[in-house]
């Protein structure tokens, strides 16, 4: 049996973990081949880890393999919409079970969350993360592994596209719901909690989607693959 140098395991992260942000942060385009020279030359790195590399990252849904070489996964409208109903049904569960169980310690972690989310600024690349880690914190609490790993696969799929949201404005309708999802669980009212929460998921999925459509023609004369 042959093993994996711990030195190539490493290459091989770090190009994974390049790549993928380049993708997530539409610096490498929906729609965009992926030629292995090219990516030598923009990674920095050897043909043997961005192979191991584009493999993960078709797993994740991030890219694509043709028959000569691999792209960048499109955004679809249509795979979005799915991923915000299934994201709703993981995380209605998720609040209602951490409404029963939530700590003290649980309580004041969410609403330090919650500040550092209203506190970030309007730009993408930090605003997203405090946003997705305020919510991924309710699957922490309910102690569900099997929903914390699924919502952070749904989650990847929405940051993608919360670049192609050009708002400026702060969601002030987001962080008002953020406060009071804290107040429900912390009361242990998970009924109301979920029921809030899915109203804040279509909420978000709204916004999204109307920026998207809003800005659709514009979007793909950049040469950003974006479909229905």
């Amino acid at each position: 049996m042959r093993y994996e140098s711990t030195e190539n395991r490493s290459a091989t992260a770090a190009t994974y973990d390049r790549l993928k942000k380049a993708i997530l942060s539409l610096e490498l385009l929906p729609g965009q081949a992926l030629a292995e020279r090219a990516l030598e030359t923009f990674l920095e790195s050897s043909r043997t880890p961005i192979r191991a590399a584009l493999v993960k990252l078709e797993s994740d849904g991030l890219v694509r393999k043709g028959e000569r070489s691999y792209t960048v996964a499109p955004i679809e409208l249509g795979e979005l919409e799915q991923a915000f109903a299934f994201r709703a049904l993981l995380e209605c569960a998720a609040v209602r079970q951490a409404a029963q169980v939530a700590t003290s310690e649980d309580i004041a972690r969410l609403r330090a969350l919650a500040k550092e989310s209203s506190a970030a600024s309007h730009e993408v690349e930090e605003r997203a993360p405090k946003a997705e880690e305020f919510h991924l914190e309710f699957a922490r609490i309910a102690n569900n592994a099997f929903t914390l790993r699924a919502l952070e696969d749904i989650m990847r799929v929405v940051y993608r596209a919360r670049w192609l949201d050009l708002k400026t404005d702060k969601d002030d309708v987001g962080a008002r719901e953020h406060e009071a999802l804290i107040d429900l669980v912390e009361a242990g009212k998970g009924d109301e909690a979920a029921a809030m929460m899915e109203r804040h998921v279509a909420h978000s999925r709204d916004r999204l989607l109307s920026a998207i459509k809003a800005q659709a023609q514009g979007l793909r004369m950049r040469g950003l693959k974006v479909s229905a």
